[in-house]
Formats: C-alpha cells, structure tokens, sequence
C-alpha cells in the first residue's frame, strides 16, 4: 500500500511546489486496522484517535544535489538525526530485531529495528515522541523502477518489545502513534538523487480545523489555505525537510559520517555493493 501511495497521483493536492521540492496532501477515508498496520499505545497520552478516524496524509519530494549514498548514510545513522531535523532532542536505534542463531536473519537485522525520537516544543504544546519499527526494501532490482525503500509504522503496542519499549514512556511527553510512513530513495545520477517522504496520522486536534479550509484542500483552492492546512498536520517543521536533508548530504564527506562510514564496512560495504547495481544500471 505504501508503495502504490508513493507512485499514485489519485487524491493529492499540491500545497507547496519551490525549489525542486513539492509538498502534497490528501484526507484519506475510513481505513481500517488490519488495512495499513495501525498500532495502538501502552500509554494513556496518546496523540491520535479512533481506528476509524480519517488518515490525513502528507507527501514530500524533493531532489539531492549529492550521490545517494550520502543521502542513505545520513538516514542510517539514526542518532544523528538531531544534527538537521529541527527540535529534535533525542533519538536512537534502542533494539535491532533479528535471530541471533540465523545468519541470514541476522544480516537483514542490520537494516530493521526499533527507533525512539522525542521532540521539544514551544509552549504552549507539550513535548512529543515515538516509537517506530523501520525496515528497508531493496528494491535494486526492480528493473522498471530501481529505488529503496523505507517502511515505517507505529511500535508502541509491539508486545514482543514491551520491555524495552516501557523503558521510554514519559509521562511529560505525547506519545505519537503513525499510522505508516516511510521514504522511497531513487538513484538520478551518480551524483544526485530523488527522495519521497509519505507520513500519514490520526489527530484528534485536525477535528478543529475549520471545514472551509479542509475544503479548500479538496476543492484545489489557493495554496494558501493548503499550506495553513500542512502547518497543523504536522507538529515538525515539514517544509524544511528538503532542505535539510540537501544541507546534510552536503557534509558528509568532511563530518562524523566519514567516520563512522570509515569504520562500519559491515553495513557501508553492504551498501556499496548495493548501489554498485544502480550504477550498473
């Protein structure tokens, strides 16, 4: 489903097209549970709603002016991500999800794990944070459309991980439970790259958003009512996202990315011989 969101134009109204990035968005139906993966939370603070609320979704593309595999480096190394995304005060891989006694498995484990990232705020909203399960879809293969993929949801309820998952409730903090998301990376040029970033939620607070803007989207008004509506979707600051992103890729090669890249052949070698296909290609 998340792929078919990702190629599809059906239901997207464009908000924001500037410098080579676009920013969409569409209110999706009633979706149910078992349909997209939805979790729940352990918590009693929870910023989402009923399985059966509307899914408002965004979508964000943009192109990389640096060679995909900057552009995976910074997405992999997780606890760096407070380097360019905006009011992020914690964040980290907290469990990698494979079998110990399976080699196979536990090489797949290097690229699927569970994440926890917190975010501070201005008042008077209060501080946010999550839990999520990402996995990566090489898709390197694919012949029609080469690109990796990203499959992000919701870990809150994983009962498996309840443990270490309880280790992070935070009574001061929003719990922010996705629906799904995640990024699809398409190679351009050995030198550039395209990105997409679907986010899709259930917020309570949307309910309040008035019902001339939420037409206004619909109907393909003004972007300007659009981009009010894309400020309250979302609690980060989405518009930068290109932006940082390119600022990021920028500095690889002269950051802590070279580093660890220097010293992690396990999962830059894997990489590498990854993207040898595209290259090829």
């Amino acid at each position: 489903m998340l792929l078919h969101e990702f190629n599809s134009s059906d239901g997207w109204n464009l908000c924001v097209d500037k410098d080579r990035a676009k920013t969409y968005y569409k209110r999706s139906g009633q979706v149910s549970q078992k349909y997209f993966g939805t979790s729940g939370t352990n918590s009693g603070h929870v910023d989402g709603a009923t399985d059966d609320a509307p899914l408002h979704v965004i979508k964000i593309e943009g192109e990389i002016d640096a060679p995909i595999f900057n552009l995976l480096s910074i997405l992999y190394e997780i606890d760096l991500y407070k380097e360019w995304v905006p009011q992020l005060d914690n964040c980290g891989v907290i469990k990698y999800l494979g079998d110990s006694h399976d080699e196979a498995n536990m090489k797949l484990s290097r690229f699927r794990f569970l994440s926890y990232f917190s975010f501070s705020l201005p008042w008077p909203l209060s501080s946010r944070d999550s839990i999520t399960y990402a996995f990566v879809v090489d898709r390197s293969d694919y012949e029609a459309d080469p690109s990796i993929l990203v499959v992000i949801r919701g870990a809150t309820k994983d009962h498996d991980n309840a443990e270490i998952i309880s280790k992070y409730d935070n009574s001061e903090h929003v719990r922010v439970d996705i629906d799904y998301s995640g990024f699809l990376i398409r190679m351009t040029s050995e030198h550039s790259c395209h990105i997409s970033l679907i986010a899709v939620s259930k917020k309570r607070y949307l309910n309040s958003i008035s019902y001339y803007l939420i037409l206004s989207v619909e109907r393909g008004s003004q972007s300007f009512f659009c981009s009010i509506l894309v400020t309250k979707l979302v609690d980060d600051k989405y518009e930068l996202f290109i932006s940082k992103l390119r600022q990021a890729a920028a500095k690889v090669p002269n950051s802590v990315y070279s580093e660890r890249i220097k010293n992690n052949d396990q999962i830059y070698g894997e990489i590498t011989r990854k993207l040898s296909k595209f290259i090829k290609k």
